[in-house]
């Protein structure tokens, strides 16, 4: 069901953009107005306050964390440019490093950050890659990104156990979102190398017919050819995924290792932060590039489910309730809010401005095969 899923959301994306041109202004909107409220919330709590002046001269710690931030979207870039050239697509880097930044933009303001992935796969197809291409390539992408992700938890394992003591009532969810994570990859994986399991569903969708006339609704389709078209669009995409998964082990390999070393220079921007406000600030920090790492991993098995615009809310609290024993009460509001201008208010003001700059040269830019 993915590539169909997908293909109807790129379809209403394309009559979207292209007919009205705007941006869907209430996640945007949503998102920064939740994120703000909270950290306001927050520093009432903790009974610190931060004024002008105060960001003002942190600026330093905004500029790095900005120039690292924009470093780990660049290793998404690199990653979309290596893969789309080993399944013969020849997509300009520069086009890659928009792709993938739309990318975080459009997860940033969207419902359990779910927008991000369906529009990366919209502006590939702009790009001139065929659809079932683009899905497998971008799926692949987000299977490894898990693997990594995992790969990242089990190294810093003993701080990850240390902070997970520290959710509280907070860990069943935890747990399940590590389990649901696993789960969804794995299915992934089924489905995109089993092609039996795909004519099975075919079959079995033809053979029910109350639920074969939901989906055509749901979908628009000619119930009639609904089976059919099902069955092509996977064979489609199950065909991209041998293809990039059999002739490119290599790449895969090369691929995962980006992947980490993208969720490294990641996790770095909120330690960076940590570092620079404590220096300028006179004060000392227990929190390590480790504990930097182990937080946000445990984080991002929770926080993604929330069904906040780009999960806003969820890092904010969930990093106050975490370091208020590790990091000193009266620099943690400082520091969650400088880090969450760099990786998520900045996200959304420099997606726009990327959005507007490539709306309109993407019919131009057609990747050569």
């Amino acid at each position: 069901m993915t590539v169909i899923i997908v293909k109807t959301i790129t379809e209403t994306g394309r009559r979207k953009v292209s007919e009205q041109r705007s941006f869907p202004l209430r996640g945007m909107v949503l998102g920064i107005l939740i994120s703000v409220v909270l950290l306001v919330v927050l520093q009432r709590f903790f009974g610190s306050s931060v004024d002008a002046g105060t960001v003002l001269r942190s600026w330093k710690a905004v500029l790095l964390g900005l120039m690292l931030f924009c470093m780990a979207i660049f290793i998404i870039a690199v990653r979309v440019y290596i893969l789309s050239r080993s399944i013969g697509y020849r997509i300009k880097l520069i086009d890659c490093y928009s792709n993938s930044f739309l990318n975080q933009f459009f997860s940033a303001i969207t419902p359990f950050s779910a927008g991000g992935q369906p529009f990366q796969i919209y502006d590939l197809t702009r790009l001139g890659m065929e659809l079932s291409a683009a899905s497998a390539m971008i799926i692949t992408m987000f299977m490894i990104s898990n693997l990594a992700s995992v790969t990242l938890t089990l190294f810093v394992l003993p701080q990850f156990i240390w902070y997970f003591g520290h959710t509280g009532s907070a860990a069943g969810i935890v747990v399940t979102g590590a389990l649901i994570t696993v789960v969804v990859g794995g299915l992934l994986m089924v489905v995109a190398l089993s092609q039996r399991l795909i004519s099975s569903f075919s079959h079995f969708l033809s053979r029910r017919r109350l639920l074969l006339k939901l989906v055509s609704r749901l979908f628009r389709k000619d119930e009639e050819n609904l089976s059919d078209s099902i069955l092509k669009r996977f064979s489609n995409y199950n065909k991209s995924m041998k293809l990039l998964w059999q002739r490119s082990r290599r790449l895969l390999l090369l691929d995962y290792l980006l992947a980490i070393s993208h969720f490294l220079c990641l996790y770095a921007v909120f330690y960076l932060v940590v570092t620079v406000v404590a220096r300028d600030g006179a004060a000392a920090s227990r929190l390590g590039f480790l504990d930097s790492v182990a937080v946000q991993s445990l984080l991002s098995f929770v926080v993604y489910y929330l069904p906040t615009p780009g999960s806003s809310g969820g890092f904010e609290g969930g990093m106050f309730i975490l370091l208020k024993d590790v990091v000193q009460n009266d620099l943690l509001p400082l520091i969650v809010m400088l880090w969450r201008f760099v990786t998520y208010h900045m996200l959304i003001l420099i997606g726009i401005l990327i959005f507007l700059l490539t709306l309109n040269r993407r019919e131009s830019g057609k990747a050569q095969c």
